[in-house]
């Protein structure tokens, strides 16, 4: 039985912005604000009446009965009135049910809990690139999706989103809709360095994402056109403290940038960064002499490496890859500063991303990482999956963030 009487005790204030504009359009069709009030509520209170049946129908049936019934708001009972929903009964059924309608819309949030660990996804999911076609990170988030598409057996579709060293599109990906249905691709530049780097990013990190998964992790690497008289870490040194100012350094990524800007401080030289807006465009450059050298994670140019066009000076990790065995890592090199220097890949969400959304999300990924084909796939580009609960990989981002903020401070690096 529907009660008899409603108590507004919430704040409209604290309510979600859609609240907000529902309130308004009941206003403009002279219907009481109670109604948009009311409606949160009634939600909560029809699909306690029905049981699962959570759905826009059995909250029409409710709402509608619910029609004439009499409301006091806490301004009514300031004025030691009540408040008769007289507009409501006089409005018209067809009125009711548009109204109803737009608010069940504006409130559909409050059912994705429920339904999102059974059905998620339902739609196409839009998976946000910061950076353009055709780089390492394109080419893993195309990975990742292709499988999720499969997976999810609802299409994944990529939103390159290139500019700021991965800022623009991290940006982007912070202000979407709470619901699952935008993801963004994650690695360590735009989210644990660009914020120490930028005076506003356009974000914030540590509050405005909800960590899906780890991707995958793995070291960077430091490539040359071959044209250049050095061959790896040692002699870039010798030949660059010869040279000072005229070597010239290309990164994609802010995380890419520091990664160089630590290599300079350990080798004691100095060399020029030059910054692109992603690391495609940054590897036809450095393939066509435009640079000297290039930091970068292996995927952007191990098929380079391979094929001779680019030479691999070293890799800024503890130990070698499996895609180039026989590239040295830093630490055997002599340069054991920059056996530290991981990044990896992951995917975030909003962060008022409701927890079973969160949880569903995970549980694709982790399936898709799982695939046989997508682990080749990724070893073939000098990465292994490195899959992560929501919980590790926040933990990660957090850890990344303060270390590399460090960094920035002590390298005196500004974006470019």
């Amino acid at each position: 039985m529907l009660p008899r009487t409603f108590d507004f005790g919430f704040p409209i204030a604290g309510a979600c912005k859609d609240i907000g504009l529902a309130i308004d359009e009941c206003q403009a069709m002279g219907l009481p604000m109670q109604v948009g009030c009311a409606a949160r509520q009634l939600w909560q209170f029809a699909y306690a009446q029905g049981g699962a049946k959570r759905d826009m129908t059995t909250l029409i049936t409710y709402l509608e009965a619910w029609a004439g019934v009499e409301v006091k708001g806490k301004a009514a009972r300031r004025r030691g009135q009540s408040v008769r929903n007289d507009a409501v009964t006089t409005a018209g059924r067809k009125t009711m049910r548009f109204v109803i309608k737009m608010l069940v819309a504006a409130l559909a949030f409050a059912a994705a809990p429920v339904r999102a660990a059974d059905d998620f996804p339902t739609r196409p999911v839009r998976w946000i690139g910061p950076a353009p076609p055709g780089g390492g990170t394109d080419a893993v988030g195309r990975i990742v999706g292709a499988k999720l598409s499969e997976v999810w057996k609802q299409q994944v579709v990529i939103d390159n989103r290139g500019g700021a060293q991965g800022g623009l599109g991290t940006a982007l990906g912070a202000k979407a809709a709470p619901d699952g249905y935008t993801i963004t691709f994650a690695y360590t530049g735009p989210v644990a360095v660009n914020p120490h780097l930028y005076n506003n990013p356009g974000y914030d990190s540590l509050r405005d994402f909800a960590a899906i998964s780890r991707l995958t992790q793995q070291p960077m690497i430091m490539t040359a056109h071959p044209s250049m008289p050095f061959t790896n870490f040692r002699e870039l040194a010798a030949y660059a403290k010869q040279n000072p100012g005229k070597l010239t350094f290309a990164s994609s990524a802010a995380g890419q940038q520091l990664a160089g800007e630590l290599f300079k401080l350990t080798a004691g030289v100095d060399m020029v960064h030059i910054p692109y807006k992603g690391a495609g465009p940054a590897v036809l450059d450095l393939l066509g002499g435009n640079v000297n050298t290039m930091v970068s994670n292996p995927t952007s140019v191990v098929p380079y490496i391979k094929s001779g066009k680019l030479r691999a000076l070293g890799i800024m990790g503890a130990k070698r890859i499996d895609a180039l065995p026989d590239v040295p890592a830093a630490a055997e090199a002599g340069f054991p500063d920059l056996a530290t220097v991981n990044e990896w890949y992951g995917v975030l969400a909003p962060a008022a991303t409701p927890r079973p959304v969160v949880n569903a999300l995970n549980a694709g990924i982790l399936r898709a990482l799982q695939s046989p084909d997508v682990l080749q796939r990724l070893q073939a580009l000098g990465m292994n999956a490195a899959p992560s609960t929501p919980a590790e990989f926040d933990k990660q981002i957090r850890e990344d963030y303060a270390l590399w903020g460090k960094v920035v401070k002590l390298s005196g690096a500004k974006a470019d």
